[in-house]
Order: C-alpha cells, then structure tokens, then sequence
C-alpha cells in the first residue's frame, strides 16, 4: 500500500509542483520506513521524489539511515539510476560528516571504522 501510494503521489508531484510539499509530508516521522521503498518508485516513476527524498534525507537521516541508502544506491539495480543521483550523493555526503564526526570525537575508532588506512 505504501509503495502504491508514494508512486501516485511521486506521479503527481510530476504534474502539479505544489505537490511536492504531499509528497514530503508523506515521510513525516517515516523516512527510515519509507525511504527505501521510495528508491524503487524513483527508480519507476523518475519523477521528483528522488529529490524530496534527497532534500530529507540531507536534513534528517540519521547514520545508519545514511549508510543504508548509501549501500542501496551502489547496488547494481540503482547504481546508474539518474532519478537516484541526488540520493546517492546526499546520503554519501550525510555519511561522511558522521564518519568525520566520530573519528574527530574518538580517534581511536579509526581502526574499526577505517580498517584499510594506517
């Protein structure tokens, strides 16, 4: 049902820009929950929910959201998607502020976190 619904709404926001700003509202308090499927209606649709979703997810993902749509978005099926660039992009960037964060915060948690430098 989610995913039928975030496709009707990614369809209209294609159409009327106004709503866009449903389309956001539609992953109030649910971005964790909707994110992923959101991938597969942009990948689908195109449309501009692959840019809400951006906009969002550089504002509100928490690290293992960011790392989750970052993973996704390099699997084979995403991986050339343009509709997901911006997506790809956001949670990359949100993922390395987290990482940057925490290794300034706890440096010794460079060798867990960067098993390959050193």
């Amino acid at each position: 049902m989610q995913l039928q619904a975030l496709t009707v709404l990614s369809r209209l926001a294609s159409r009327r820009p106004e709503a866009r700003e449903w389309l956001a509202r539609a992953f109030e308090g649910r971005l964790a929950e909707l994110s992923e499927e959101a991938l597969d209606v942009a990948v689908e649709t195109g449309g501009p929910i692959g840019q809400v979703l951006a906009a969002l997810v550089g504002d509100q993902a928490d690290p293992n959201l960011a790392e989750r749509l970052m993973l996704r978005c390099d699997e084979r099926d995403f991986r050339e998607s343009v509709p997901l660039r911006e997506v790809a992009e956001v949670a990359t960037r949100r993922q390395l502020e987290f990482l940057k964060s925490e290794l300034s915060a706890r440096p010794e948690q460079v060798p867990r976190l960067c098993p390959h430098v050193g």
